[in-house]
C-alpha cells in the first residue's frame, strides 16, 4: 500500500514538473533595454514605447505569453540572443549581413527624416520686399514708433516752452517743433537747431538718447524679422501645393 501511494506521489510530482517546464517553454523571454522613443521604462517600472505597444499588440493577437528581460544596453541583449538566453528583442537594431545570418530579422518597421518643403515663388525680390513693407505687422511697428516719438516730443515741448520760446514756440507749431527735435535726436542725425536749455529739458533728452538707443535697435531687429518671416511664410494646405524647384 505504502508503495502504491509513493508510486502516485512521484507520478503527480513528474507531472507537474512537465507542466512548468512545458509553461517555460511556452512563455517567451523578450530582451529590452531603455532607449527612447522606442523602450521606455517608466519609474513603476512599466515599459511604454513605440516597439513596447507594438510588441504588445502582436502578443495578444496572437496569444502569446511572455516576459521581458531589462539589460543596461544593446551588447548585453545581442550576446544573450547569440547564447540564447533570450527569445527575442524588440529594440532597434541595423540590419546587416553579419547579424542576418546569426539571427532570424524583420524588416524595418519605422524609417524617419526630416525635411521642409515650400513651393517655388515666380516672384522677384523686390515684389516681394515691396509687398513685406506694405504689410500689416510692418505697418503696426511703424504707428508704435511714431507714437514713442509723439510721446518724448511732446514732454519736452511742454518744458521748454516756458524756457525756450525761440527754438520751441507754442501752439501747434511748436508741438511740431517738439516732435521734429525727437525725431533727429533718435536717429542720431544730431543737426542742432534745437536744444532743451533747462535741466528738466536736459533730464527728458538724456532719458530720450538711451531709450532711442533700445528702440532703433529692436526697431531694425523688428523689420528684420518681419521681413525674413513674411519671405518664408507660406500658403501650404494640402501636398498639391508644394511644387518642385
Amino acid at each position: 500500500m505504502k508503495n502504491q501511494w509513493l508510486h502516485i506521489l512521484i507520478l503527480l510530482l513528474l507531472v507537474v514538473s512537465t507542466l512548468q517546464a512545458s509553461a517555460e517553454r511556452d512563455t517567451l523571454t523578450v530582451g529590452i533595454y531603455h532607449n527612447p522613443p522606442f523602450v521606455i521604462k517608466m519609474e513603476d517600472g512599466d515599459f511604454e514605447g513605440l516597439s513596447i505597444e507594438l510588441w504588445e499588440n502582436i502578443a495578444q493577437s496572437a496569444d502569446l505569453n511572455f516576459r521581458y528581460e531589462l539589460y543596461s544596453d544593446f551588447i548585453g541583449i545581442l550576446k544573450s540572443l547569440e547564447y540564447e538566453e533570450i527569445d527575442l528583442t524588440i529594440n532597434p537594431m541595423d540590419v546587416n549581413d553579419s547579424r542576418v545570418n546569426k539571427f532570424d530579422m524583420t524588416q524595418p518597421y519605422f524609417i524617419s527624416s526630416i525635411g521642409v518643403a515650400i513651393p517655388y515663388l515666380n516672384r522677384s525680390p523686390l515684389t516681394v520686399f515691396i509687398s513685406n513693407i506694405f504689410s500689416l505687422a510692418f505697418l503696426e511697428i511703424i504707428l508704435l514708433l511714431i507714437f514713442v516719438i509723439f510721446v518724448f516730443g511732446f514732454f519736452l515741448w511742454l518744458i521748454e516752452r516756458r524756457h525756450n520760446k525761440f527754438q520751441f514756440r507754442p501752439g501747434l507749431l511748436g508741438l511740431f517743433d517738439g516732435l521734429w527735435w525727437s525725431a533727429v535726436t533718435m536717429t542720431t542725425v544730431g543737426y542742432g537747431d534745437k536744444a532743451p536749455k533747462s535741466n528738466i529739458g536736459k533730464a527728458i533728452a538724456i532719458i530720450w538718447m538711451f531709450t532711442a538707443v533700445i528702440i532703433i535697435s529692436s526697431f531694425t531687429a523688428s523689420i528684420a524679422s518681419t521681413l525674413t518671416i513674411s519671405g518664408l511664410q507660406t500658403d501650404i494646405k494640402n501636398a498639391e501645393d508644394i511644387r518642385l524647384v
